[in-house]
């Protein structure tokens, strides 16, 4: 009857809503253990059960907001590079193209959000398919209009391929990239959600990775 829908509808909501904290928690743990051994230890495993927790439920941004902090931790500790990783990189670049795949079906606080976890991919595992992460590039760039802080992990991705040796393998699409930096360079009006000081230190990391 209705009243048992409503039920469901609200138990659902609920878990949502347990998922939204569990996740918050869980990602400020994540960042205060990047020095710690034993979480390092058993990493892989962590990350192949937030992916299926994670594909279950229905808020995604929640979701995607606690696989980038494993990503940022993986980056941080260089897992990807270990014979550990090995059980466990397929899984993550499996959901890594499945997220991109979605990015256009996705209302806009979640592509913001899956964005945002994209870039934050050890360059280890997207080296090998720059072009297919291209389009992540682009639409950050262009959301950047709207929200600044995806333009600026946008640049810091971007930087990150570049410091670990990959410049032949980016450069080919700089012609579509860069002219998406002038907006950010040329006037400040278009630039929306931002503060003056946030706005600077873009245009600061734009002009840096030009050279």
């Amino acid at each position: 009857g209705d009243a048992s829908q409503d039920e469901v509808v609200n138990q659902i909501q609920s878990d949502v809503q347990v998922f939204g904290v569990l996740s918050s928690l869980i990602s400020n743990v994540i960042k205060t253990v990047c020095d710690d051994q034993r979480f390092e230890n058993w990493i892989d495993v962590f990350i192949e059960s937030i992916i299926d927790k994670v594909r279950a439920n229905a808020k995604l941004t929640d979701g995607f907001v606690l696989i980038k902090s494993c990503l940022v931790y993986c980056q941080n500790i260089e897992f990807f590079g270990t014979p550990q990783s090995e059980s466990v990189r397929c899984r993550v670049v499996a959901y890594v193209h499945h997220v991109t795949s979605q990015l256009d079906q996705l209302s806009t606080e979640d592509r913001i959000s899956a964005a945002s976890l994209l870039l934050a991919c050890p360059v280890a595992l997207i080296k090998d398919n720059i072009s297919s992460f291209l389009p992540v590039i682009i639409q950050s760039l262009k959301a950047g209009l709207g929200y600044l802080i995806i333009a600026k992990e946008a640049v810091s991705t971007m930087r990150r391929i570049v410091e670990e040796g990959y410049l032949r393998i980016l450069s080919p699409f700089f012609p579509e990239i860069l002219p998406l930096f002038n907006p950010y360079l040329a006037s400040s009006t278009s630039i929306k959600n931002r503060s003056e000081e946030e706005l600077y230190d873009l245009q600061c990391e734009m002009i840096l990775f030009c050279g």
